[in-house]
């Protein structure tokens, strides 16, 4: 499958708008990092 080239607000929006939380509220508190780049590194979103 190939991925669209997104920037890292892009991702972070997308995440949000399907309901992705970036941080749990119970502990752990395990968070999810983005790159605020322009453009998100091949692979990034594979992962």
């Amino acid at each position: 499958m190939k991925l669209p080239v997104v920037s890292g607000s892009d991702a972070v929006k997308a995440f949000r708008k399907v309901g992705y939380e970036f941080r749990h509220a119970e502990p752990p508190h395990r968070r999810l990092s983005i790159p605020d780049h322009k453009e998100l590194a091949k692979g990034t979103l594979g992962r």
